[in-house]
């Protein structure tokens, strides 16, 4: 749940101006699990 509210916080622009050391990393993590479910999909 909180990778949830942290790949949220990356989406909300005031929040990532606020934490922008740590939305890159989250930023990525967020694309690597969604590149998994996307080849998951497509598998």
């Amino acid at each position: 749940m909180i990778e949830i509210k942290n790949a949220f916080r990356v989406l909300n622009p005031k929040s990532v101006r606020q934490n922008k050391a740590s939305a890159p990393n989250l930023g990525a993590l967020v694309v690597q699990k969604n590149m998994k479910t996307l080849i998951y999909y497509f598998l």
